[in-house]
């Protein structure tokens, strides 16, 4: 058939590539699509007129941008004979999309991976997919999907003879749909000297990628060897995500099992992947690079069904663990009948909820765990004595979990208008400079409060303070790496590291410069408060505050005349003050000069 080139005006902003003209080459017969690809230039547009169905191989070996433009159009591949792939991307980038409605490329029979990525084997700044131009890169527009009727969707793969894929890199932002595996990365690709250099992998907000919910060998996004991951969008399947390799980053996404079948076991395989049913499973395998980081924030939902939500592994003689670090900052983790989290890098009982290396903070939710036991770490001995604790729930159970103290996030604590608050912690803290702990002494029969400043420069665990410093300013307390804090002694304030309801009617809380009668229901967390121990009839309405190294009380103006020996006037400003000798107070007891 006679071919067709029209050329038309493209704007350069809307495509990658140097050249402002680009040429849009229509394609209405299965032959011409190859002839069209090698015969594109760079920047080109290779536009699909009708529905296409191929029974040969589709390859980009060239140092160029393409878009392939479904225009709404579909492609089946179909082969007599098994094919390792499809569509191959072996040097340059190709951009599929669709304008004008839903394209698909469709793998009907006899094809591994539908679209296959290779990089290459050495390290050159050229091929860093971060910071330069990827060597291989394909993206799939939003109005695209990608189905394999037979296994692979996506798969990067180690260039030849060599265990480096270095600069390929897929953008997911429509739909991938595989049998077996959305995107798979080769379980011999080995992590680069230059992090950079290795395989990148995008899955979108709004992307979906999705596999078969019920046969064991179906996972979503599986990285078996090493690559960078980003994942924003939709990962469902058997397993949504299986790690043996790599650094993955979730954000905002979700990752669940959508498998029906009894899960039995929670050992991994040599090779392949094991049985499905958890949203995440983690496998550390002698036979794969390792060195696997999973990081969880924003508003990611992980779910479980037979299995587990994260589920974290060891196969094929590992001695501990090949997991650089597991790390969950916020999200919801929703366990299946196995339950929510479970970490076996140093035991195999299948009762535990533990992190191993990593940090467990922010606001997450855990949920399907029946049994929680005592909940263990297996950090290297190194850590094992800088810890903090975290509580989470299970099954509206509070469960501790045990971290290492160098990854705590600091408590931020704002003082108020007086510049005082009360503070507690389930750990201690270290006080920042320019801030000042106070613990309670006795109760004079006029009603104040003696306070001394606590010894140290840190807040033991379980500790009520009155922390005084800059009025309004805000500080950020640390969490030390090793503890060293004694117990404080004498100490009247009471701890209220989590929400209090038992102390209704006799506690007293700070408001202002004084601690008021509190007959609320609740204490607020890492909060302090003094418990009234005598008659209820007889408590105060409030109590006034004496700092023992002044022997001046605050709220001054609460205080008889004759026991302060102070003189008001009225200050330039307007203002209220109090003079006692050489010291000028404000009338909420600041020291002003």
């Amino acid at each position: 058939m006679r071919k067709l080139y029209s050329l038309v005006l493209i704007a350069a902003g809307l495509l990658i590539g140097t050249n402002s003209w680009a040429a849009t080459i229509p394609v209405s017969e299965p032959t011409d699509l190859q002839q069209a690809i090698n015969n594109a230039a760079n920047g080109d547009v290779v536009a699909i007129q009708m529905p296409l169905s191929l029974t040969t191989q589709i390859t980009l070996n060239a140092a160029k941008t393409i878009t392939l433009d479904l225009q709404g159009n579909d492609i089946d591949f179909t082969f007599s004979a098994s094919k390792t792939y499809a569509i191959l991307v072996s040097q340059g980038t190709l951009n599929i999309q669709s304008t004008g409605g839903e394209g698909s490329i469709t793998a009907v029979s006899n094809i591994d991976d539908l679209v296959r990525v290779i990089g290459v084997g050495e390290e050159t700044a050229a091929y860093d997919a971060k910071e330069g131009t990827p060597y291989s890169y394909v993206t799939v527009g939003a109005n695209v999907l990608l189905k394999s009727n037979c296994k692979n969707v996506m798969t990067i793969t180690q260039a030849t003879s060599t265990h480096f894929s270095n600069g390929a890199r897929i953008d997911v932002y429509g739909t991938l749909d595989a049998q077996k595996y959305g995107i798979k990365v080769n379980g011999d690709i080995q992590k680069p000297g230059n992090v950079n250099y290795s395989p990148y992998v995008y899955i979108a907000s709004g992307a979906e990628v999705k596999t078969l919910p019920n046969t064991a060998s179906a996972v979503a996004a599986y990285s078996s060897g090493y690559a960078r991951w980003k994942i924003e969008g939709y990962c469902g399947g058997s397993t949504g995500l299986y790690a043996k390799s790599g650094a993955v980053e979730i954000k905002d996404a979700v990752i669940e099992s959508t498998s029906t079948q009894s899960v039995t076991t929670t050992t991994g395989k040599t090779s392949g992947v094991a049985a499905g049913g958890s949203g995440i499973v983690i496998e550390s395998n002698n036979a794969y690079p390792g060195q696997t980081e999973v990081t969880i924030s924003g508003e990611t939902v992980v779910k479980g069904t037979t299995g587990y939500g994260i589920e974290e592994t060891i196969d094929n003689a590992v001695t501990g663990t090949k997991v650089t670090g597991i790390t969950i900052q916020n999200g919801t983790i929703s366990g299946g009948t196995k339950g929510g989290i479970i970490v076996e890098a140093a035991t195999a009982s299948g009762d535990k909820v533990a992190i191993v290396n990593g940090t467990f903070g922010g606001t997450i939710q855990v949920e399907g765990q029946t049994t929680p036991a005592t909940v263990e770490d297996f950090m290297s001995d190194d850590t094992k004595n800088a810890t903090h604790t975290a509580t989470v729930e299970v099954d509206g159970k509070p469960v501790t979990v045990i971290l290492p103290g160098n990854t705590a996030t600091p408590y931020s604590v704002t003082l108020n208008a007086n510049g005082f608050a009360t503070f507690s912690a389930a750990e201690a803290v270290t006080i920042p400079a320019n801030l000042k702990a106070y613990k309670a002494g006795s109760l004079s029969a006029s009603g104040e409060l003696a306070l001394a400043e606590i010894d140290g420069t840190e807040i033991p665990a379980t500790t009520g303070v009155l922390l005084s410093g800059t009025p309004g300013a805000q500080y950020s307390l640390a969490v030390p790496a090793t503890p060293s804090a004694s117990a404080i002694t004498a100490n009247n304030f009471k701890a209220a590291v989590a929400w209090q309801t038992s102390y209704a009617g006799q506690a007293y809380i700070l408001h202002g410069d004084q601690l008021y009668l509190y007959t609320g229901k609740n204490m607020k967390a890492n909060k302090a408060f003094l418990l009234f121990s005598g008659d209820p009839a007889g408590a105060p309405a409030r109590i006034s505050m004496r700092f023992a190294e002044t022997e001046e009380t605050q709220a001054v103006e609460n205080v008889a005349p004759e026991a302060v020996k102070a003189v008001k006037f009225v200050g330039n400003d307007g203002k209220l003050y109090i003079r006692r000798g050489e010291a000028v107070y404000t009338v909420q007891g600041q020291l002003v000069k």
